[in-house]
């Protein structure tokens, strides 16, 4: 199980490793996450497609900043960044990350964190557990 250094051993460490598509699934997330993540990873030179499913839009709605910042890098990023809403019905407030290598899943982490800053910040006690990256995929592409 991860609890410490979320962020480094579950978004950047598999990235350093050779993986470089991330899918994420989460419930709630703002472009914040994004920033600071595509940020480190440029830094050390290494390019990641990132794309997210925000779950609790239909029921908690989310706020036209953060909307309108995914927007944003989605023109900046959108040869590497991809973000959709669930609006109807199959709502899901599940947090699951999954790494791709050269198009085949490669590592899955399930757990209680958002992909958020305030999750991914060490402020919270969040954790994550390795998890299948196939049925990730599948929960992902259903």
């Amino acid at each position: 199980m991860l609890s410490k250094e979320l962020f480094e051993k579950a978004l950047i460490a598999p990235a350093i490793k050779g993986a470089n598509e991330l899918w994420v699934i989460t419930g709630y997330s703002s472009p914040a996450i994004v920033i600071k993540q595509l940020d480190r990873l440029e830094k050390a030179g290494i390019k990641v497609k990132i794309k997210i499913l925000v779950g609790m839009i239909g029921l908690d709605g989310m706020e036209i900043k953060s909307h309108l910042g995914f927007k944003k890098l989605t023109k900046i990023y959108g040869d590497v960044f991809s973000c959709r809403y669930v609006l109807k019905k199959s709502i899901t407030h599940s947090k699951n990350y999954l790494w791709i290598k050269s198009g085949k899943p490669l590592l899955g982490f399930t757990g209680s964190a958002n992909y958020s800053i305030n999750a991914f910040s060490g402020k919270v006690i969040e954790s994550l557990n390795g998890d299948d990256p196939c049925e990730i995929k599948e929960l992902f592409e259903e």
